[in-house]
């Protein structure tokens, strides 16, 4: 969780020194979370089929 912290305020310092850096960081998150949610449904599926 220690690391999660650190994130997060890292976050913030840069939304508060640049909006649009801010922007980018948070698409990269996004994008990150998109791939992993994407590639476990995928699994998900894939074993529904094989069962």
């Amino acid at each position: 969780m220690r690391g999660l912290g650190e994130h997060a305020a890292a976050a913030l310092r840069a939304i508060a020194s640049d909006p649009a850096e801010a922007m980018v960081v948070a698409g990269i998150d996004g994008v990150a979370t998109g791939i992993s949610s994407m590639v476990a449904s995928m699994t998900a599926l894939t074993r529904r089929g094989a069962s």
